[in-house]
């Protein structure tokens, strides 16, 4: 595969961007936020062609061909984004972290030339908190919550491909794509870890 992109990230502490006197607890606030977007292929392989070449018919293999020698990645968003804000309280020990994190489109299933087209996951947002408690100078609590907002996933057709075998004979993908597409919520998932630093 091939993997290109960029990275962009900014924090910083909320006293030194407000900073006016006698207001000292705004250093206690911290926000942050990045974005990433990627680039990532791979070519399609020998058995995608294959099951093209099977379908007896020269429009699918002239269709799929069009499509080029590469696609996308398997699993790999098309972007990410995080942006936090954190709050440190301490005279407790304790700091606060709400996020959240959209996670852009990446390859679902791979498509067939007889039966569906590449089949993406939809972006989403998560929305994320996380409570982490200072027990003593050894040990620390902390608590997670991901997804706490219950975001959705849609599975989508990748257009591009649909319209390559638009109208072409020999091929059931227009057929059996309603059969394929669907939509589901991500659970929230929490967690508790106990550390000690020595």
């Amino acid at each position: 595969a091939t993997v290109r992109g960029y990275e962009l990230e900014l924090q910083s502490k909320l006293g030194y961007r407000l900073r006016r006197s006698g207001e000292a607890w705004l250093d206690n606030i911290s926000i942050g936020a990045n974005f990433t977007k990627i680039d990532a292929t791979v070519k399609r392989t020998i058995l995608e062609g294959q099951i093209a070449s099977q379908t007896g018919s020269q429009e699918v293999v002239a269709a799929f061909d069009a499509l080029g020698e590469e696609r996308s990645l398997y699993d790999q968003p098309e972007r990410l984004a995080n942006a936090f804000v954190s709050v440190e309280l301490p005279d407790w020990g304790t700091r606060l972290t709400l996020s959240g994190t959209l996670t852009g489109r990446q390859l679902f299933v791979v498509g067939s030339a007889e039966s569906h087209p590449d089949l993406y996951l939809d972006e989403s947002m998560g929305i994320n908190f996380v409570w982490e408690q200072s027990l003593s100078d050894t040990l620390s609590l902390k608590f997670s919550a991901k997804n706490i907002n219950n975001p959705k996933r849609r599975v989508i057709r990748d257009e591009e491909f649909m319209e390559n075998f638009k109208g072409v004979s020999g091929t059931v993908i227009s057929d059996r794509i309603d059969v394929v597409r669907s939509e589901y919520e991500i659970e929230p998932t929490y967690s508790i870890s106990l550390s000690a630093k020595f």
